[in-house]
């Protein structure tokens, strides 16, 4: 605490004793009281109109001139298009003084409007100081159905086929439209239309300011207007994999006035998925061996409602007030069939006995999150205070039936089946509040400085109850009650600006986190508490308007999730259950990187140290055939990595992008039965696009991946990979969107692993539900929309982790 007081005061001394500077801002309009995107403009002097300062107004048309002096100035605003606007003058009285001179109104040039044809569209990507930007109304992302699908065209982000989303393989992002945080949840973002995207930001490394947690984000911005009044778009869809179907249907709007905006979306699927597994387990002793093959058959019902609501109040344009509420109800029923083949091989005997396992789930799950916030200009200069009020909660409730039959290999009844059934309510609440300041220095750049509190309580609750001869009978050895409380402590200041062509961004953010779980069942509790430092540091230097250099380095760290640290105990059928540690210790991440970009060409050479990682490995007792997964901290695990990604039109209708990725992975650590694990191995990851627009409102899109095999802990991954197409048509003017998509073409998804260590021997080979046809129906309506600011929610980070 004395830590986090003493680089409050010291940001707080170095703030004030900062000098002053004077600004002048307005907004361009035309005559149809619309704003005028990106008009340029420029301050003179009065006596020979000699150039003084100039900027670029915003997609709103607003514009900021700061680091003024004191005196008399002309403003001359131009845009294409347009008449040149001079401004009578303005007077700048001192230093520390701000002019508003209100709406600056352009007249059409009609000479030079009928002269003027604009073609062509922005580039698919762009990249800027450590940041990657996706311009998602390019053609390129035509086909793209939902956010999720952007995402997957974007070069260096992975998503999984349960739509888990990873930079580089590496790490998993944290996710924010406008500013806001969208639970990483492949429902929540299927909700969301492409179309609704006017573009994607991708912050490999994330700066002091963001999280502790938050090692890369993903910032999706909607779609920006000129105009006041009402717009928004509907869909509709439907989906067929090999063995079910699903639907989607949905729908957003915006609504702006002259001071208020306002933007409402809503989402309802049905999604029913589905996997296929097959495995084998080997446990050895001196004298005998037992085989277990297992087949499995896997489906989901899924049927999510997502929505959310938020609204912008902005008095002038210094302040801005504004209320989010978003949230998700679902209902799950997860249907599990294991037939497990027993053989116990002895002397020269060979018994075999079959075990039928039928585990049926069922849940609810109702998550409502709840933001105010402010942003404000203080002062002159321009200096800017935000603020962030969250709260954030999640109730689950969740029945299983549980069923084992022990059958002959005729399929008769060895012995009478054991049936369990569970309760396992839980509840999540999280309060944050966070308060960011950004200081103008001039020629110096820029400093900022923030706090950030955070309150999180859990209370999770697991009952089984085991069929006796009198009914169901409480079973206390399964079940237990298990209470967290967490209190998370932040503070940050980073410095950034430009020195000659570098441009640079360096920071510190420090948290103190403290804990407490309490397993009231076991009478066990414990208390935790502590305290990290993680500096960053950004370079990028433009060697020319074709070349830029950048290096960066982060220290982040990664806490266990909520329902990791919970010791429950859930059984997956009589010789297998998961079970979480409430001693597991947060993981920290160290990663750098040096990356060189020449127009489309961006290459990449990385290196990322992590210590205390925690993971899920099996510990097996040969005595009673038992494998339990558990969640352990290992030692150290090390990774480096070199990546290559091109964006290239090879000619107007032709579009392709390329990512490929070699990486070398290193694993050592005491395992939790004795022994090390030291596992390493070399492997490479490839993907690519083709995009054509063939006329007449088609797309087509053409799409691959694959990936090696690799090591992963004490697992050897095969490889895998697919192929996809995608088809898109503009119908009703413009104002309908058909596109059609089909996954995974050759169906060659799958997931092969296997695991030989001490005495594990374990194989597994899973088919899920990759290869798939969908067909979406989008149509726009209205005239306007509005665009939002940017705002980042406090809770992220523990919003992020309850998921």
């Amino acid at each position: 605490m004395k830590t986090l007081l003493v680089i409050a005061l010291f940001w707080l001394i170095t703030l004030r004793c900062i000098g002053q500077v004077g600004s002048l801002t307005g907004v361009v309009l035309n005559e149809r009281q619309q704003p005028v995107e990106y008009a340029t403009v420029a301050l003179l002097q009065p006596a020979d109109s000699s150039f003084v300062k100039g900027g670029i107004a915003d997609s709103t048309g607003h514009f900021t001139l700061q680091q003024l002096s004191a005196g008399v100035y002309l403003l001359r605003v131009t845009a294409l298009g347009y008449r040149p606007f001079f401004s009578q003058r303005h007077t700048v009285e001192t230093v520390e003084s701000l002019v508003d001179v209100g709406r600056v109104q352009l007249s059409a040039d009609s000479r030079n409007l009928n002269e003027v044809t604009v073609k062509g569209e922005r580039p698919v990507v762009e990249r800027s100081m450590g940041k990657l930007i996706l311009n998602v109304t390019n053609s390129f992302f035509k086909t793209a159905t939902n956010a999720l699908d952007v995402l997957r065209r974007a070069p260096g982000l992975i998503v999984s086929q349960d739509g888990s989303i990873s930079v580089k393989g590496q790490y998993a992002p944290v996710v924010y439209i406008e500013g806001k945080q969208l639970p990483l949840t492949a429902e929540e973002l299927r909700g969301l239309a492409a179309s609704d995207i006017e573009q994607i930001e991708v912050i490999n490394n994330a700066s002091a300011q963001f999280d502790g947690e938050t090692r890369a984000v993903i910032n999706i911005k909607l779609k920006r207007d000129k105009t006041l009044g009402w717009k928004g778009s509907l869909y509709s869809g439907f989906l067929q994999n090999q063995r079910y179907s699903g639907g989607e249907l949905g729908g957003s709007a915006t609504y702006k006035t002259r001071q208020w905006s306002y933007y409402g979306r809503l989402g309802y699927s049905i999604n029913n998925n589905y996997l296929l597994g097959l495995g084998h387990r080997v446990v050895r002793s001196d004298t005998t061996r037992t085989e277990f093959v297992t087949d499995s058959w896997y489906k989901r019902t899924a049927m999510p409602l997502t929505y959310q609501f938020s609204a912008d109040f902005t008095p002038n344009s210094a302040h801005q007030f504004g209320l989010l509420v978003k949230g998700n109800r679902t209902a799950n029923i997860d249907r599990l069939t294991n037939l497990n083949q027993q053989q116990d091989y002895s002397a020269n005997t060979i018994n075999t006995q079959l075990l039928q396992t039928l585990n049926v789930t069922q849940g609810r799950n109702q998550s409502v999150a709840l933001d105010l916030n402010y942003k404000g200009t203080i002062n002159a200069r321009g200096d800017q205070l935000t603020a962030f009020l969250d709260y954030a909660s999640y109730a689950t409730q969740k029945s299983q039936d549980f069923r084992n039959d022990y059958l002959t290999p005729e399929g008769n009844a060895v012995r009478s089946p054991m049936v369990m059934t569970g309760q396992f309510p839980s509840t999540i609440y999280i309060r944050s509040f966070r308060t960011d300041y950004s200081h103008s220095l001039g020629k110096a750049g820029k400093l900022e400085a923030g706090t950030k509190l955070t309150w999180t309580t859990t209370d999770s609750d697991l009952r089984y109850d085991t069929l006796a001869a009198t009914g169901f009978v409480f079973d206390p050895s399964r079940s237990n009650r298990f209470l967290y409380d967490e209190t998370i402590l932040a503070a940050y200041g980073q410095w950034s600006g430009t020195i000659g062509k570098v441009e640079f961004n360096t920071g510190l953010r420090v948290e103190d986190t403290r804990s407490t779980g309490n397993s009231l069942t076991l009478n066990e509790v414990i208390n935790r508490r502590y305290f990290r430092w993680l500096p960053s540091l950004n370079v990028q230097w433009k060697l020319s308007e074709a070349n830029v250099l950048s290096a960066g380095f982060t220290r982040k760290m990664r806490r266990p999730a909520f329902w990791e640290l919970n010791p429950f105990t859930l059984y997956v059928d009589p010789y297998m259950y998961t079970e979480g540690n409430p001693f597991l210790l947060p993981v920290t991440n160290n990663t750098a990187d040096l990356t060189y970009t020449h127009r489309a060409i961006t290459v990449s050479l990385n290196y990322r140290l992590d210590k205390d990682v925690f993971v899920q490995l099996p510990i097996q007792d040969d005595r009673t055939k038992i494998v339990r997964y558990t969640r352990v901290n290992l030692n150290t695990q090390q990774r480096a990595w070199f990546d290559v990604a091109v964006t290239h039109a090879l000619t107007p209708w032709w579009k392709t992008q390329h990512y490929a990725q070699v990486q070398y992975a290193q694993t050592r650590s005491a395992y939790p039965t004795g022994g090390q694990i030291d596992s390493q191995a070399w492997s490479c990851y490839l993907d690519g696009r083709h995009t054509f627009t063939v006329g007449k409102g088609y797309t087509i899109d053409l799409s691959y991946y694959y990936s090696s095999p690799t090591v992963d802990y004490i697992y050897t991954v095969a490889s895998n990979g697919s192929l996809s197409l995608g088809l898109q048509k503009s119908v009703l003017g413009g104002a309908g969107n058909l596109q059609l998509n089909a996954s995974d073409l050759l169906n060659t998804y799958r997931e092969l692993f296997y695991g030989q260590f001490q005495n594990l021997d374990v194989w597994t080979l899973q088919k899920r539900n990759s290869r798939q046809l969908s067909i979406r129906f989008t149509y726009a309506f209205g005239r306007s929309t509005f665009t939002r600011t940017n705002r980042t929610s406090g809770s992220a980070d523990e919003e992020n982790r309850a998921r």
